[in-house]
């Protein structure tokens, strides 16, 4: 039996191969430097003596419970300070059993709010607020806190949502 002739081989690549090949170098690489999964950023805006910080999940998978972390600091001052807190009704809309500590007193159409008494002389309060995600891509909204003296800070917040 004859043998067939011999040939150069040459390696080809389909252009979906190498978006492939690609994806497979650059995963492993970003989850080394931990640029993959669940994270968290701290956010701080502030004016009239009132602070707002937040620890916002950046990104989160879907059904899966996260947390909206917020701390309230108040001016220094001699008396107690009530302070309205607001979270926008289109950030909350994306998500299902949304439980707060403490509890939400009221929804509007355009918002969430809870009070919370700031304690005299500067001192923080905490906020905790559970959310599960109930859509994919992009929640995007506000957290805003004010005082009843009118002043008042505000963050914006956006959480992606992944499958």
């Amino acid at each position: 039996m004859e043998q067939p002739p011999g040939f150069q081989r040459r390696v080809v690549f389909d252009r979906r191969q190498g978006i492939g090949l690609l994806l497979l170098l650059v995963l492993p690489v970003l989850a080394l430097f931990q640029q993959l999964g669940d994270r968290v950023q701290t956010l701080e805006a502030s004016g009239d003596g009132l602070v707002l910080r937040a620890e916002a999940p950046m990104s989160a998978r879907y059904g899966d419970a996260l947390q909206l972390r917020l701390t309230l600091i108040g001016p220094a001052g001699p008396e107690a300070r009530r302070v309205n807190v607001e979270i926008a009704e289109d950030y909350l809309a994306r998500f299902t059993d949304v439980n707060s500590r403490p509890e939400m007193v009221r929804f509007t159409d355009k918002a969430g709010m809870l009070e919370q008494e700031l304690p005299r002389e500067g001192g923080s309060v905490p906020v905790v607020i559970e959310l599960t995600p109930e859509e994919y891509g992009w929640a995007r909204g506000y957290v805003r806190a004010s005082l009843a003296s009118g002043a008042s800070v505000e963050l914006a917040i956006k959480t992606f949502v992944y499958p």
